[in-house]
């Protein structure tokens, strides 16, 4: 396997708003895309779910976008492993079209054994022999941030959950998060494409839940935001 992975994606219309731009949660479902085509060529993407009852679950995300993609544009992601040690592996992406770069994102991916729902060690040998390129990271430090939780005064979108919401994991996939936050955004009639965003998913929502709550607090220059289950904040973090 290649040090990087490339996936190539013309936008499509099922894909964009309704000014023909990239929706939020399709461009993470893109970005998931590639790094489980990635993770698959070393087989510890959806294969070792399988055989061995372990996966990984997308921790925290820090992005930056110049501008989001238009209907019909070619969009180019290229992905690598920036390192890997003990449960934890750090990812980055970066979105160009033609030679234009319009994204960077840097995340954080925790290694889970599915039975127990408990962390577990990464195989020694894929530890080591995964190639990683530890100098091209946009967010350095990803782990070490600590993001702002919304304020009690935050206003409350309520969103229902949706049969499709339920990814392989058996909870709430976190692309998904990007789509209630999109539609909170919008109902409070806030600005629907973040060119700077950092979240925490904190917890897991089950299959279970029967309401989603987005709460957001609006700052003049920023937003913090947290997205609820039934009783806790599943998942939380900034806009700008």
């Amino acid at each position: 396997m290649g040090e990087i992975y490339e996936l190539t994606h013309r936008v499509g219309y099922f894909q964009v708003d309704h000014a023909h731009r990239l929706q939020l949660g399709s461009l993470f479902k893109l970005l998931q895309e590639a790094a489980i085509h990635h993770a698959n060529q070393a087989k510890i993407g959806t294969q070792i779910m399988e055989d061995k009852g372990e996966s990984w679950i997308l921790n925290r995300v820090a992005m930056k976008l110049e501008r989001y993609p238009r209907f019909d544009e070619v969009l180019h992601i290229k992905t690598w492993a920036t390192g890997m040690k003990h449960f934890k592996g750090f990812r980055d992406f970066r979105l160009y079209v033609g030679d234009e770069l319009i994204g960077q994102v840097s995340t954080l991916w925790l290694y889970i054994n599915m039975e127990s729902i408990s962390l577990t060690r990464l195989p020694q040998e894929i530890e080591e022999s995964f190639l990683t390129r530890p100098d091209q990271v946009y967010f350095d430090k990803l782990d070490k941030i600590r993001l702002p939780k919304p304020a009690a005064d935050a206003q409350e979108t309520s969103i229902s959950l949706r049969y499709g919401d339920i990814d392989g994991n058996q909870h709430v996939n976190n692309t998904v998060y990007m789509e209630y936050l999109q539609t909170a955004l919008h109902h409070q009639k806030l600005d629907t494409r973040p060119k700077e965003l950092q979240i925490q998913f904190a917890r897991e929502v089950s299959p279970e839940t029967q309401k989603i709550s987005v709460l957001l607090h609006h700052k003049e220059n920023s937003q913090t935001f947290g997205i609820k289950g039934e009783d806790e904040v599943a998942a939380f973090g900034n806009l700008g």
